[in-house]
């Protein structure tokens, strides 16, 4: 049996599917912006898993609301993705949406959400620091399993 994912999935980007049902965090990295046939899109790279993240419109319009337009002050900075579902073309399919880590929103000032991250003097950026217990799933939703997307080792 073939499964068309293997077939036709690029295994450098992240798709819901990879997500297995599970929220994840991980501290962003470099961004650059990346041109397909339906125009420019923003290509997130993580410095905890060599995926890399595609965002949509919606989803980096999330991340700027959370951590301000520049893209410089997004580094260093978690993000928190979990896999739903939004219409597309009149069906309901897979997709991935971003929040702000779960812990890190409740305790962060506005205004220090601006300014770019500084890592903390002994810790490493590449603390592995998913999957994020914290953050709310969909209903009937486990964190279960590995999406095999995990930190770098």
């Amino acid at each position: 049996m073939v499964d068309v994912n293997e077939v036709y999935g690029d295994k450098d980007y992240l798709k819901a599917s990879d997500l297995n049902n599970q929220s994840w965090t991980y501290v962003m990295g470099a961004v650059e912006i990346v041109t397909y046939d339906d125009g420019a899109k923003l290509l997130i790279h993580f410095q905890d898993t060599d995926k890399k993240f595609v965002a949509n419109k919606t989803n980096a319009e999330m991340i700027k609301a959370m951590f301000g337009p520049e893209t410089d002050h997004w580094f260093g900075r978690r993000l928190t993705i979990f896999p739903t579902t939004t219409p597309f073309q009149g069906n309901m399919v897979p997709c991935i949406r971003v929040q702000q880590e779960f812990q890190q929103a409740a305790q962060q000032p506005q205004a220090e959400a601006l300014q770019p991250l500084q890592q903390p003097q002994g810790q490493s950026p590449l603390d592995p620091i998913h999957p994020n217990p914290t953050a709310p799933n969909a209903p009937g939703q486990e964190q279960t399993g590995d999406p095999g997307v995990g930190p770098k080792r």
